[in-house]
């Protein structure tokens, strides 16, 4: 983990709020592992985040269409 990301406690913030506020919705369990794939690739240095990340039509909770 980065250290400003444990210093300011900025995960847990992020998980909490993702909770928060899509923690009712079912994820598809392909979009699922396309993210945990990811975050994998991420932590071991593979890969990188990406600066602007936007979810499809297709990908996005029904909610968050509204």
């Amino acid at each position: 983990m980065l250290p400003c990301l444990e210093k300011y406690g900025l995960e847990q913030a992020v998980k909490k709020l993702v909770k928060r506020c899509c923690g009712q919705d079912d994820v598809p369990s392909d979009l699922r592992s396309k993210v945990m794939g990811r975050i994998d690739l991420i932590r071991s240095g593979q890969a990188v985040p990406e600066q602007d990340v936007t979810v499809s039509d297709k990908e996005q909770p029904a909610a968050a269409k509204e």
